[in-house]
Parts: C-alpha cells; sequence; structure tokens
C-alpha cells in the first residue's frame, strides 16, 4: 500500500465540507488542520475586479441572487457567503487570500475566466511577486486558458485540470502542451494507466475528489500524488498521515 505520508492534501475550496467554500474561513480551517494546499476559483466581479467564487452566480452560496457581473467587488464584499450553511462569512478577494496565506500554505489558483488580455492571470502573477509567493503557489485552469498562462506568468507552475474543449485534447495533452507540472483528474474520468501516463512524463497527479479513508487509499493505490477533498481534516487523520 503507498505511503500516505509521501501525498499531499489539498483543501478544495477550503475545508469545504464544513465550513462555507472559498471563504477566508475555509481556508484558515483548512491550514488549522494541517492541509498542504488549499484550492480556490478566482473569477471576475461587474467592475472588472477579481473574486473568490466558484460560480458565475452568487445564489447557490449566499442570501442574495444574481451574477457577479451584476456586482461591484465592494458590495460582493459586504455579501454575506455562507448563507447555505447557515453561517454569516464573507466572500474575499485573491488578494485577501493571497497576503494571508502566502509562504503559510501552498496556493492551488483555479483561474476560471482569463480575463480580456488575459487580466486576470497578470493581476494574480503581480500579486505573487508582490507577497514572494512564487514557490508556494501554482495555476489551474483548462484548455486555452493554460496556452495563456505560459503566455503571460511563464514563471508560475501550471496543472492541467481535466475538462474537454473543443479542439478534443485531453488534460495529460495539454498538461504536455503547454508545459505543466501538474495535472488534476476528476473522478471517474481517470484510470491508473493515465495516471501512469502522466507519471511518464514527469507530471504529477492530482484527483478530485475523495472525502473518506476508503477513496483517499484507492486513490494513493493508483500512485495520485494530490488528494483534493472537502474534508481535509478526515484525510489528514487517516493511520499513516503523521
Amino acid at each position: 500500500m503507498a505511503d500516505f505520508r509521501k501525498h499531499i492534501i489539498c483543501a478544495h475550496r477550503g475545508l469545504s465540507g464544513l465550513v462555507p467554500e472559498n471563504t477566508m474561513a475555509a481556508f484558515a480551517a483548512a491550514q488549522a488542520v494541517g492541509a498542504d494546499e488549499i484550492e480556490f476559483d478566482v473569477r471576475l466581479c461587474g467592475d472588472g475586479n477579481m473574486i473568490v467564487c466558484h460560480d458565475e452566480t452568487i445564489d447557490r452560496v449566499s442570501d442574495r441572487k444574481g451574477k457577479l457581473a451584476d456586482y461591484r467587488v465592494e458590495t460582493l464584499l459586504g455579501i454575506n457567503a455562507g448563507a447555505y450553511r447557515n453561517w454569516y462569512t464573507y466572500f474575499c478577494t485573491p488578494e485577501q487570500v493571497i497576503e494571508h496565506f502566502a509562504g503559510r500554505i501552498t496556493l492551488n489558483i483555479h483561474i476560471n475566466e482569463p480575463g480580456k488580455d488575459a487580466k486576470v492571470i497578470r493581476n494574480l502573477r503581480r500579486l505573487l511577486y508582490q507577497h514572494n509567493a512564487l514557490d508556494y503557489a501554482y495555476f489551474s485552469a483548462s484548455g486555452k486558458t493554460l496556452e495563456l498562462c505560459r503566455r503571460f506568468a511563464p514563471d508560475i507552475a501550471r496543472c492541467a485540470v481535466d475538462a474537454a474543449d473543443e479542439s478534443g485534447l485531453g488534460a495529460i495533452d495539454y498538461a504536455v502542451r503547454f508545459a505543466c507540472s501538474r495535472v488534476q483528474f476528476y473522478k471517474p474520468r481517470f484510470t491508473k494507466a493515465m495516471v501512469e501516463r502522466a507519471h511518464s512524463y514527469g507530471i504529477r497527479v492530482g484527483a478530485y475528489w475523495a472525502d473518506d479513508s476508503y477513496e483517499a487509499r484507492r486513490f494513493l493505490d493508483m500512485k495520485v500524488d494530490t488528494i483534493l477533498t472537502h474534508r481535509a481534516d478526515v484525510l489528514i487523520a487517516m493511520p499513516g498521515r503523521t
């Protein structure tokens, strides 16, 4: 059986199985329980500023309705992003996350939209430089966004996310094409053979998602390097982790 100590636990949207996702509270909780990485999603608001949010709308998580494009960042920062869990906590910006967690935990930054002229990529790169976080962060993206990451932020590590686009290229092919050091698969759309193929190129493999010991062990037996999880607390507590 694989040695659990050699593998990385990435808290997907923070400790999102217990705490409202993509909030500073979720990221702090993930760090507190001992996660190796936190993953968060970056999108654009209506005023062109960046916000941490997975969806294009705020309907699912907040006590308000509408698209991110309908709001200015100042307004979003005053909206409850934890209503779906009966919490009260706010949306946050990538700058807040990077400023607070840079150097303390690895940042897996999922770029959902690059913005006009790759504005999001360029601004994130600037923030990582400002906070001396280049060695503690990488960009995750799919399709053509990876090409933009390589063009506008060649010095920041990249992860190809499993998401097909019109070209038909798979995640491993994108990882090779755009010199990614990582690839992220989505269960159940991957096999041990795919993991081995990625490893043959020297590419580390992440898998989304495992929230219990059975699934985590299955991933480890497939030689997955990084496990994305909503319950970092559960996986950290597994025998063999410490």
